[in-house]
C-alpha cells in the first residue's frame, strides 16, 4: 500500500506514514483543485484494487481528509488539525470517499484529541486522533531549525497541551543533586494563570514528597484531572 501511494504522487510531494495505517501526504505548490480530487480518486481506487488482488474475502477502506494552504492554515499544526477533521467527517459519512475541509462545517475546537502519551497506541482505530509520534517529528523539525530555542520550545509544549486538551504543560529540571527541581519553561492554555515563580528550588523531600514517582520512565507526567492527586502534589 505504502509503494502504490508513493507512485501516485510527484517527485517533489511529501509521502509519511504517521503511525498505524495513517498516511500524510504533503503536495507542493499545487493550486489546482481538480488535482487533488483526481489524486483522491485514484487512491480509493488503488486500496479497492489492492483488495480484489490480494484480500479476496475482505475490504480494505480508505478514508481522506483535505486542508489547503493558505485558505486553511499556513502552519503544520493548523493544516495537519483541519485535515485530520475532514478524514474523520468521511469516515462517519461512510468511508471510502475523501472530504475538503471546510471551516464552517469543522469548528476549530472540534479536533479529535491526542491519547495520553503514557498511554500511547500506534493504532488509529483504537486511539482516536494524531498518533503521537506525530509530535516528535515535528518537535525534530521545530528545533533543529531553529534560532530561538526558548521560543520553539514554548511551541511545541503548546502543541503538546492543545492536542492533550489539559490546563498546563511544564517541563521541570532537576538540580545535579537531584535533592530538587525547578519549572524551566511552560505553556498555559487560556485563562490560566502561571505558577512557574513559585514553582522553583521545590525539594522532594519537604515540598513535594514522592514526586519523581508520578513520573514514567520517558521523564513525563500526565494528570487529566487533578482532583484525583494528594493535595501537596
Amino acid at each position: 500500500a505504502a509503494n502504490e501511494i508513493k507512485r501516485l504522487f510527484r517527485s517533489q510531494d511529501i509521502v509519511s506514514r504517521i503511525g498505524g495505517d495513517e498516511f500524510m501526504v504533503l503536495m507542493r505548490g499545487t493550486a489546482d483543485t481538480e488535482l487533488v480530487k483526481q489524486r483522491c480518486d485514484r487512491l480509493i481506487s488503488m486500496f479497492a484494487q489492492i483488495t480484489r488482488r490480494q484480500l479476496a474475502d475482505g475490504h480494505l477502506s480508505c478514508s481522506i481528509g483535505v486542508a489547503f494552504s493558505p485558505t486553511d492554515g499556513t502552519s503544520y499544526y493548523d493544516l495537519f488539525q483541519h485535515a485530520d477533521q475532514a478524514l474523520y467527517q468521511a469516515k462517519e459519512l461512510g468511508k471510502d470517499r475523501y472530504v475538503f475541509y471546510n471551516s464552517q462545517e469543522h469548528p476549530r475546537h472540534t479536533f479529535r484529541q491526542m491519547a495520553p502519551v503514557a498511554k500511547t497506541r500506534i493504532d488509529s482505530e483504537e486511539q482516536p486522533g494524531l498518533a503521537t509520534s506525530g509530535i516528535v517529528p515535528y518537535t525534530i523539525q521545530k528545533l533543529y531549525n531553529s534560532t530561538d530555542i526558548k521560543s520553539s520550545i514554548n511551541d511545541v509544549l503548546e502543541l503538546v497541551g492543545r492536542q492533550l486538551n489539559v490546563s498546563r504543560v511544564y517541563i521541570f529540571k532537576n538540580s545535579s543533586d537531584n535533592e530538587t527541581c525547578r519549572n524551566t519553561f511552560k505553556w498555559c492554555n487560556t485563562g490560566i494563570a502561571s505558577e512557574k515563580a513559585s514553582l522553583q528550588n521545590l525539594s522532594y523531600e519537604t515540598d513535594i514528597p514522592n514526586f519523581e514517582d508520578n513520573y514514567n520512565e520517558d521523564g513525563i507526567f500526565y494528570c487529566p484531572d487533578i482532583s484525583e492527586l494528594p493535595p501537596n502534589i
